[in-house]
């Protein structure tokens, strides 16, 4: 049953009040044992979730049954921990604050009696500590100005009082403010006075749908274990119930934009926080990316909104138990984890403004996002320091790194993509319209185009790439033709406008004379070129961007200013699009597309998209001019163990063969996924689950009449326990970078940013910025190349910009 909403906030959102304030008790029980608990579950998997809920709700069940039956109510839980509140009304305070004491004693009592779970899984200790304290409650029910979210809150002494006082508690035992402890000075209770309980009727759905995101009321009681980024936010200065509610509603928009999910706001211990998080209730894509894209807006956007309110972030990742804390009369949707525990410790750490975030943050965020170590933190709980780092300015480019394997099976795909931009490099160019791969995650969409990049720098063809990256959560305003534009410009986010403004007219000014792109294009090129710079959030007074207050006319000329610089960039050299993930395409750059599709038959232009398929099993539409020839290429899974051990041999050697139970292993995780197939077997090796079964065979085979020895090297698995594998593809890559050495590891994130191909001397530059190494680029080079993992390109080809 979700009983997610106080009965105390639902009967006000019914009345239409939104803020006021009551006398009461407030109890705060802090329950500790959990952790060992969440350990255990995160090694059982899938069933350790189910063990999570059942032992919360057998530990929380009784609490909120003895809050309830003294008067008071939960208002809100806080992980391992919730605050009661005990309104006193027409009642005498007195008697409320006993009553109050008296549910903290049969709470203690009841942890004294059955502290300790026994279960299959072994015994679980819990031990609690309450604190109470009688005052002043404000209490609010903020909302977005459409009314379409809302949420709600208890602030005041009362329950600051009784989060100090639950600190002075020993385990076990209660502790009172000096309020509460003055008003029960000499009170003896008075037998007969009717209380009346809380009821558990849940409310309805509509009330649900105003306080939570339908994916939390959508998920029901449904317990899972999954990877949740915890971003925790601390604020100072928000003294009304107004500014409460700015607060609010700027974090409701920016987390909407970013794909985050607000769960609460709290006044207690750690004064005025949220909590937010990013995979939870539904799976997101990038999630500490966007988590950090989140906070960088927040305060960028958000905080000048605020006035004179400051405001702390502190963001950490990790498995987390996501689903229903609580009992059955009074329960939540949250996550528990280490995670958030942590992300909470950084948020403490960060200094006032500013966002400090783990390394587990850190490492998948930036190939988007540039960070600066803020250094090592003691942390409450954790036996080791932790490295903090301040997220700084976007970066410009998301390409990957060389592939150093080979591609197998995939030589007709690789044949069609050829033969598309074939045209292109013909004595009367043209252009060729677009071809789209379709297919799900790791099926080799992104290697398929890759290898067609490679193939046609191998051929000393001059063109120009564009890479143009959709994301899933950033689906409006360019974000697609921006992140190439950073890229175009070898600008950043962060960078001074006049520094920004400089690079940009330097990159114009390589057109500008140039005779092989017609007078027109040049004129358009120098009238368009503030409106290009606004996708980079580059502005100057004066110009022609500035002077156009019409967001129509606008939008109009940006579509222009980029269709005339890919116009440009075509009369140098064949020009090719990739665009990244067109099921994400946003809207602005939808309608580029369109128009750059449009009167464009004799530009050497081709585009290569990838897509997946919709969630009905559509193809995603994707809006071109009419007459633009689109050919679709749809990708299925490779399967079969003739693939399977091309792909062992490729990787491992020619003589090696994987034996009937290491191909059934490999082949049932992977499920003829090419790319979880080769990190499987990469991981498999790397790991010493992957020895030889028996000595090497060799065997004579005749062949043109000579003879020659075959020899064969059969592996086999240790353990066929697929439970010990990395249970996706994203964990299993993750763990294949850690066990890098740490300035291999540091050397292979910085080179992620700079291409599929890249100068050496360039990744030497961004790691000298960095600070990240302190050996020669040439020595570093040579371990990657050692591990497999980094091929440096040191020549690359002449520039097709220059004449």
């Amino acid at each position: 049953m979700q009983n997610f909403i106080p009965e105390f906030v639902e009967a006000r959102s019914r009345s239409g009040e939104h803020s006021g304030s009551l006398k009461g008790t407030v109890l705060f029980v802090d329950v500790s044992g959990f952790t060992a608990l969440t350990e255990y579950a995160f090694k059982m998997g899938d069933a350790g979730a189910e063990v999570m809920s059942r032992e919360l709700t057998r530990v929380f069940d009784p609490m909120v049954e003895s809050v309830h039956k003294a008067g008071g109510f939960i208002a809100n839980f806080a992980g391992d921990a919730f605050t009661a509140v005990f309104p006193e009304g027409k009642s005498d305070g007195a008697a409320v604050a006993s009553r109050a004491v008296g549910a903290a004693h049969e709470i203690t009592a009841y942890f004294r009696q059955k502290a300790t779970s026994k279960t299959r899984h072994g015994d679980f200790r819990f031990s609690v500590k309450c604190g109470l304290e009688r005052g002043k409650i404000e209490w609010g029910t903020p909302a977005t100005e459409d009314g379409k979210a809302r949420t709600w809150y208890f602030r005041g002494k009362a329950i600051d009082g009784a989060a100090d006082a639950e600190h002075e508690a020993a385990k076990g035992k209660i502790e009172l403010g000096p309020e509460i402890k003055k008003t029960l000075e000499g009170y003896k209770a008075k037998g007969g006075e009717a209380v009346t309980p809380s009821r558990a009727a849940a409310p309805d759905k509509a009330l649900l749908d105003s306080f939570f995101a339908t994916e939390v009321v959508e998920a029901g009681e449904r317990a899972e274990l999954r990877h949740v980024v915890s971003c925790f936010l601390h604020f100072e200065g928000a003294k009304t119930h107004e500014q409460i509610e700015a607060v609010f509603r700027e974090l409701v928009e920016q987390l909407r934009k970013h794909g985050g999910n607000l769960n609460k706001l709290l006044f207690g211990d750690k004064g005025f926080t949220a909590l937010a998080f990013f995979g939870a209730p539904r799976a997101t894509e990038n999630a500490e990316s966007n988590a950090v894209g989140f906070a960088q807006a927040f305060r960028s956007a958000s905080l000048p909104k605020l006035g004179a309110i400051k405001c702390r972030i502190g963001i950490d990742a990790g498995l987390c138990y996501a689903g229903i804390v609580g009992g059955a009369a009074r329960n939540e949707w949250s996550c528990i984890g280490d995670a958030v525990n942590t992300s909470a410790r950084l948020m403490q750490a960060a200094e006032r403004n500013a966002s400090l975030v783990s390394a587990r943050v850190k490492t998948p965020a930036e190939k988007n996002w540039e960070f600066t170590s803020r250094g090592t933190f003691e942390f409450k709980g954790k036996a080791q320091k932790e490295e903090a780092f301040e997220p700084k300015g976007k970066r410009g480019s998301m390409r990957g790194f060389v592939y150093r394997n080979p591609m197998l099976g995939r030589d007709k795909e690789l044949a069609q993509l050829t033969a598309f931009v074939e045209p292109l490099f013909s004595s009367e160019p043209r252009f060729a319209g677009i071809t789209r791969l379709l297919g799900e995650p790791g099926l080799g969409k992104t290697r398929l185009v890759a290898a067609l990049r490679a193939s046609l720098e191998e051929k000393g063809r001059p063109f120009h790439w564009l890479n143009l990256p959709c994301d899933g959560v950033h689906r409006s305003g360019w974000n697609a033709v921006s992140t190439w534009l950073r890229s175009f410009f070898l600008v950043t986010e962060g960078m001074p406008q006049p520094e920004k403004k400089a690079a940009i007219e330097r990159r114009y000014a390589e057109y500008a004379d140039d005779t092989r792109i017609p007078e027109y294009t040049r004129s358009e090129l120098k009238r368009t070129m503030s409106f290009a710079a606004d996708l980079v959030d580059c502005h100057w007074d004066d110009s022609p961007f500035a002077k156009l207050d019409d967001p129509k006319l606008r939008h109009e000329n940006r579509i222009i200013a980029i269709k005339e610089l890919v116009r440009a960039l075509g009369h140098v050299a064949p020009v090719i699009i990739e665009i990244e993930d067109t099921h994400w395409l946003d809207a602005s750059t939808a309608a580029w597309l369109t128009a750059m599709t449009r009167n464009v038959a004799k530009l050497p232009l081709a585009i290569v998209a990838t897509s997946r398929f919709a969630d009905d099993g559509s193809k995603p539409a994707l809006e071109i001019a009419q007459d633009t020839s689109l050919q679709d290429v749809e990708l299925q899974p490779i399967t079969g163990d003739d693939f399977t051990q091309s792909m062992a041999r490729a990787l491992l050697g020619a003589d090696v063969e994987l034996d009937t139970e290491a191909l059934r292993l490999v082949a049932g995780k992977a499920k003829g996924n090419p790319f979880f197939t080769e990190q499987l077997i990469l991981h498999l090796n790397e790991t010493g689950e992957l020895v030889p079964a028996g000595t090497k065979e060799h065997t004579e085979i005749i062949k043109s009449g000579e003879t020659a020895v075959r020899t064969r090297q059969r592996m086999k698995v240790k353990s066929t326990d697929t439970a010990r594998l990395p249970g996706s593809l994203s964990s299993l890559v993750t763990a294949r970078i850690d066990r890098l050495a740490p300035e291999v590891r540091e050397t292979v994130k910085h080179a992620s940013i700079l291409g599929v191909r890249f100068l050496s001397r360039v990744l030497g530059e961004l790691l000298k910025r960095s600070g990240a190494v302190t050996r020669s680029l040439d020595e570093i080079l040579l371990e990657t190349q050692r591990e497999g993992v980094l091929v440096p390109a040191d020549e690359a080809p002449a520039s097709p910009d220059k004449k």
